[in-house]
């Protein structure tokens, strides 16, 4: 469950906001320590696919020639595989699926930074919903970010995580070989590639 809080970041409210970190209740503890290591480690191994499509795109289907510095943040990457659909004849190939896979990464992302970005202000003892509360900020200035995630919940994140990270590394295989073949066919043929 989420909750967004418009704020004019007032002294009263960050004094709030940093006092009430460390409300989560002991017995509790053990288990939200291993549903965020779970998210984290999780994250990792998808962050890792998604960069090696990047690679491959960037270095071996002709992504250097888009004029773009390689992609170093999550939702930089996502958008350049966006583009790269539309520009390179390699990854236009795989076009349906990578987008398919950015939008789901970038949705999986949001869920995950809610965790880990932010920190623990509340607990609530019926629900055992753990408040995650974050700064943010957009056009219309700056906001406090109240996410709830149960421990139940964030076991399920770690899980949805470590599927989308099996599905990525999967795919990056197809893809590097596909990107591949192609590059060996242009050049075989005499086309300019990158």
């Amino acid at each position: 469950m989420r909750r967004r809080t418009k704020s004019s970041l007032n002294a009263d409210e960050l004094d709030k906001f940093f006092r009430a970190t460390g409300s989560i209740p002991k017995e509790i503890m053990p288990a939200f320590l291993e549903a965020v290591g779970a998210v984290v480690l999780a994250w990792g191994t998808l962050e890792i696919a998604l960069h090696l499509i990047v690679v491959t795109a960037y270095d071996d289907g002709g992504g250097k020639c888009m004029g773009e510095e390689f992609p170093r943040a999550l939702k930089r990457k996502t958008s350049f595989l966006r583009k790269a659909c539309k520009k390179l004849p390699s990854v236009v190939l795989f076009a349906d699926e990578i987008i398919s896979l950015a939008r789901e990464i970038d949705d999986l992302s949001d869920r995950r930074n809610e965790v880990i970005h932010s920190i623990v202000t509340g607990f609530d003892n019926v629900t055992e919903r753990i408040d995650f509360t974050s700064l943010d900020a957009n056009k219309d200035g700056h906001l406090i970010k109240v996410s709830r995630y149960s421990v139940l919940e964030m076991n399920q994140l770690s899980l949805e995580c470590a599927r989308l990270g099996g599905v990525v590394a999967q795919f990056h295989d197809r893809f590097h070989d596909g990107v591949m073949a192609q590059t060996e066919a242009n050049n075989s043929s005499g086309a300019i590639t990158s």
